[in-house]
């Protein structure tokens, strides 16, 4: 009985494991377009813990920034992609995707983002492209 315990104890252990082992990290914001751009994002800090922020706005070749939102520093879990629909300022531009959200009584189809890992930290970059 007591070896059954100790292996039911091990194995919750086990299987809870995955979900406390994520690795979290900050988002920065690159923008290497010549225009100004508004941008939403949709991440997820946990494990289907996802949040829309936005706007965040951005002059041409602005970047990297670190995302905030009202003093919190946004991260993002490794095994989790993100999403972002951006606009330019003029209007003329816009980066979308077929991932829709929901924001604030907006609906915005968002498109995975193009992310790279430097230096422990994730960085989204838009091109004009």
């Amino acid at each position: 009985m007591r070896t059954n315990l100790m292996l039911a104890a091990l194995l919750a252990a086990f299987v809870s494991y995955p979900a406390n082992a994520q690795l979290r990290r900050t988002i920065s914001f690159d923008n290497n377009c010549a225009k100004g751009v508004r941008v939403w994002i949709s991440h997820a800090d946990g494990y289907r813990n996802w949040h829309v922020h936005g706007p965040f706005n951005y002059s041409s070749m602005e970047g990297p920034t670190r995302l905030e939102d009202n003093g919190v520093t946004l991260t993002q879990t490794d095994d989790h992609a993100v999403y972002i629909y951006a606009e330019s300022v003029d209007g003329r531009t816009v980066w979308e995707g077929d991932y829709p959200q929901q924001f604030q009584g907006t609906r915005f189809n968002m498109m995975k983002a193009n992310t790279s890992i430097r230096n422990g930290q994730l960085y989204i970059s838009l091109t004009c492209s």
